[in-house]
């Protein structure tokens, strides 16, 4: 027997939209304009809140300084339980490590496996937040992560063996959103454009 309470709760469905920006503007603004309203109409009439989430506009220059962009990325996938892959021409930026374990990041250094540049560098950039369990160096963004610095570090983790160290944001949001084994209860859908065709 269903409590009365529980028939009229609204159920939410969270869509994330995942691409890289500057080769699906297009699409992203076709669902945005014509297709999230219509969602959003049907949602309603069957009891459901829709929230779709385009991230183009959703992060601030603050929450970047705290957390990073790929970080705020996948918070909000993991609040989603639909995720939308959008996948064109373009792999899409390839960050440094935003976070890195406090065991990993000091086993790294005390491998002796590094140059003492290597070691100015990492010590430069990263800083242990101890307020996380576990404890993780996070990247600075108190100023900007110049590219050659970007790539100095994303080449030294992967060297490390860190997972994922190479790989873009729309990559590491597709693992989340589709692979992680966590995620089980979310939907996830891919579409592929193909090469010469655009919408809008």
């Amino acid at each position: 027997m269903h409590h009365p309470a529980e028939s009229t709760r609204l159920k939410t469905a969270r869509v994330f939209v995942s691409s890289t920006f500057s080769d699906m503007h297009a699409e992203r603004d076709y669902l945005n304009r014509l297709v999230f309203p219509e969602l959003r109409s049907r949602c309603i009439r069957h009891g459901i809140e829709f929230i779709g989430i385009d991230l183009r506009w959703g992060i601030t220059e603050r929450e970047i300084e705290q957390h990073g962009a790929l970080s705020v990325c996948l918070d909000e996938i993991k609040r989603c339980n639909f995720f939308v892959s959008l996948i064109g021409d373009r792999y899409g930026w390839i960050p440094a490590p935003e976070e890195i374990t406090q065991e990993f990041f000091e086993a790294i250094l005390e491998a002796g496996n590094l140059t003492a540049g290597d070691v100015s560098l990492l010590r430069e950039w990263y800083r242990l937040d101890e307020t996380t369990e576990p404890p993780v160096y996070r990247l600075c963004h108190d100023r900007e992560v110049l590219d050659d610095v970007s790539e100095r570090l994303i080449r030294l983790w992967e060297a490390a063996g860190l997972p994922h160290a190479g790989d873009s944001i729309i990559a590491q949001e597709i693992n989340e959103g589709a692979f992680e084994p966590s995620r089980s209860d979310t939907r996830a859908f891919f579409y592929l454009r193909k090469s010469g065709l655009h919408l809008g």
